[in-house]
């Protein structure tokens, strides 16, 4: 293994992080999400997310995924997703976060876009240590006034600070404005879809309810009807109990004579017409030679 190559391998292990993220970032696992991306040192500057696995994001899951890809980025870090499913890559598109991030398809791919940035990064080292080289060796041949070349140098320096500072706070003014207007959409819209489902659903429930309320008084009705018909046919038992003696007529099988008590329709059998008593409610009966029958109250 070259030098360049040692090198670059122990950069990409000394500042890269890598996070598999699989399933769904939802409200109650979104906080520890955010932990762990705000966690990362300073020191690692690649943060590569395996998200192939990832199936979906809450209202809150987006929140906090937008919240820690920015917060890498204003960190100068850079963040390699894996092979994003298609609606998570819609998403990040329609929230402009491709951006941000760098978009691959496997590990060896990440290893390589890494490796790239290492590479710019060693070159830029190099040729910074051979300016400092060249301006060294030329301060040392130059007889210059250092203190007041210095003075200048700082004073260059501290303008130049304060002015990126302005730069900056006015940069995170926008981008703050910007997400929260992004956000702010976002719930709306999830908040409008919850208004319509509820509406519908509702609708729904109304339809059901005087449905049931329809079938209710059907059954009511029917109820009723019922208690009309066994009134009814009670009436008519009544009616058949109460029937005349003479209207029965008691029928000779075998030297015996049958016949119903016309008071309670107790099926009857006696050796003798005659008066008799019913066994089973207790009617005053007489059997004539004609073979009516006729109720009386004492024998």
């Amino acid at each position: 293994m070259s030098q360049e190559l040692q090198t670059k391998q122990d950069l990409l292990t000394s500042q890269t992080v890598f996070l598999n993220v699989k399933g769904q970032i939802h409200d109650q696992n979104a906080l520890a999400f955010k932990k762990s991306i705000f966690s990362i040192p300073e020191e690692k500057k690649f943060l590569v997310l395996d998200i192939s696995s990832l199936q979906s994001l809450s209202g809150d899951g987006i929140r906090v995924f937008v919240e820690s890809i920015k917060y890498f980025s204003k960190r100068n870090g850079k963040i390699i997703l894996i092979q994003p499913k298609e609606e998570i890559f819609l998403l990040l598109k329609f929230l402009n976060l491709l951006n941000y991030v760098i978009v691959c398809e496997d590990y060896s791919e990440s290893k390589e876009i890494i490796f790239r940035y290492l590479e710019n990064t060693i070159n830029s080292l190099m040729i910074e240590e051979k300016n400092l080289s060249f301006e060294k060796k030329n301060i040392q041949k130059t007889e210059v006034n250092r203190n007041g070349d210095l003075e200048s140098i700082r004073n260059y320096f501290s303008n130049l600070k304060e002015q990126i500072e302005k730069i900056n706070k006015k940069v995170e003014h926008y981008e703050e404005k910007t997400y929260n207007k992004e956000i702010f959409d976002i719930l709306n819209l999830k908040l409008e879809e919850i208004k319509q489902s509820n509406e519908s659903y509702l609708k729904e429930l109304q339809i059901r309810i005087d449905s049931i309320n329809e079938s209710q008084e059907s059954l009511l009705q029917m109820v009723s009807e019922l208690k009309k018909e066994v009134q009814n046919i009670q009436n008519e038992i009544t009616e058949i109990k109460q029937t005349s003696p003479t209207d029965q007529n008691v029928k000779k099988i075998d030297g015996f004579y049958i016949f119903h008590c016309p008071k309670c329709n107790q099926a009857l059998r006696v050796k003798q017409w005659g008066k008799h008593l019913c066994p089973s409610c207790n009617a005053k009966l007489n059997i004539l030679p004609d073979s009516s029958i006729e109720i009386f109250d004492s024998l």
